[in-house]
């Protein structure tokens, strides 16, 4: 069923030179985060006040001139994590923008999908030959717990938020699986997934992912 919905329309000087935007974010302290592809972020704020147009609180310029917003997660401050198009990795937090592309200890060219445990404060992202993980003082490849094991060629990741288990899908290689003890498991290569899932069914049980 198909109802109308009320909108507004929102014009500025800042929004019509994006000639394309690529992604627009509601942020869980109630931001809108709007990345066009000529490499600004603008963040706006809504009024509690109906009729009133959200208004631009700041204006952000990523370090590549036509880069935008890939992919993004939030932490447990309510910050987002997010990979853009040109390979960088940053955090906003609040009106504050930080480059975090450094943190990666190894020679890496592309990030794309991420996740973010807030129980354990630790931060899973694609890299572009590795699954990496760590903190914001640095990631590293994701081992399996006997070290003998790694995710190759990642390019979204799904945390489980009830036991920390993951769900990475590959580039060409399938999907894995590894679970909250840290085993690794290859799931059958034809299993594929995008990165429209969900995890949670008032009806079923909150650990099973759809």
């Amino acid at each position: 069923k198909v109802i109308p919905s009320f909108y507004q329309t929102i014009s500025s000087p800042e929004l019509e030179s994006m000639r394309f935007i690529r992604n627009c974010i509601r942020t869980p302290s109630g931001q809108t985060v709007i990345s066009g592809d000529n490499g600004q972020i603008l963040i706006l704020q809504s009024s509690s006040r109906s009729g009133i147009l959200p208004v631009i609180k700041a204006r952000r310029q990523l370090k590549d001139a036509s880069d935008f917003i890939d992919f993004y997660t939030f932490d447990e401050g309510q910050r987002m994590w997010f990979s853009t198009r040109w390979g960088r990795l940053y955090r906003l937090d609040n009106l504050s923008l930080k480059d975090f592309t450094s943190i990666v200890h190894f020679r890496n060219k592309k990030f794309r999908g991420m996740d973010y445990n807030k129980k354990t404060r630790r931060l899973f992202v694609c890299a572009d030959s590795v699954l990496v993980t760590g903190d914001e003082n640095g990631l590293d490849t994701l081992f399996s717990k006997d070290r003998k094991q790694f995710i190759p060629l990642p390019y979204v990741v799904h945390l489980n938020e009830k036991d920390g288990s993951l769900l990475v899908q590959t580039i060409g290689l399938g999907a894995f699986l590894v679970s909250p003890e840290g085993d690794i498991r290859a799931l059958n290569k034809d299993f594929n997934f995008s990165s429209s899932i969900t995890s949670k069914d008032e009806k079923m049980d909150e650990n099973v992912i759809w």
